[in-house]
């Protein structure tokens, strides 16, 4: 992982050096994703992402789910005016889940059910615990509107396909999406 996110902030740094505009962008409605932009010539979008979400559920039977994704997105822009851009092209990365049950009820399963069993000092008598480890794939449509100069909303719907691994079981998620996030460009 660690070498992962080394290769991720050396792609920013050598897009940030060639990129003739670039920008932040944040998510606004969809997932919590953090976007840097970097447009190389006229045609050209170069556009790194991070995705992080935790959930959590308590009660009887307790859950906590992490999601993480690092994209790099790869877009052809067709500018239609000064004001507005559209880019297709695709987000391929990395991406992970963990997912973690607990409970206190001895009914949902016996001691050792799930592996782990009994865990000492924890207010949970079982606890189940899955990690993954994948790639994502997305392509993507979009739309760019510049307010202002410095200020653009995008608006973008994309196909993924998502493709993790853990111990003994392979997960796997197709979905469309939709997204707007605003961009500040420097």
């Amino acid at each position: 992982m660690k070498y992962l996110v080394l290769a991720f902030v050396g792609c920013l740094v050598s897009f940030g050096a060639t990129a003739e505009s670039k920008s932040v962008g944040v998510s606004m409605q969809g997932g919590n994703t953090l976007f840097m932009s970097f447009n190389i010539g006229d045609n050209l979008r170069l556009e790194p992402s991070v995705f992080y979400s935790n959930s959590k559920s308590t009660g009887e039977i307790a859950s906590e789910h992490d999601s993480v994704e690092i994209l790099l997105g790869v877009f052809e822009r067709v500018s239609y005016s000064a004001k507005v851009t559209s880019f297709y092209g695709a987000r391929l990365g990395y991406a992970a889940n963990k997912v973690i049950y607990k409970t206190d009820l001895v009914s949902y399963g016996r001691p050792g059910a799930y592996g782990i069993g009994d865990v000492p000092g924890s207010e949970y008598l079982i606890r189940d615990e899955h990690r993954y480890e994948g790639y994502k794939i997305a392509p993507t449509f979009g739309v760019e509107y510049h307010v202002i100069e410095n200020l653009s909303l995008v608006g973008e719907i994309s196909i993924n396909y998502k493709n993790v691994n853990g111990k003994a079981e392979t997960d796997t998620d197709t979905y469309t999406d939709t997204g707007l996030s605003v961009h500040f460009y420097f």
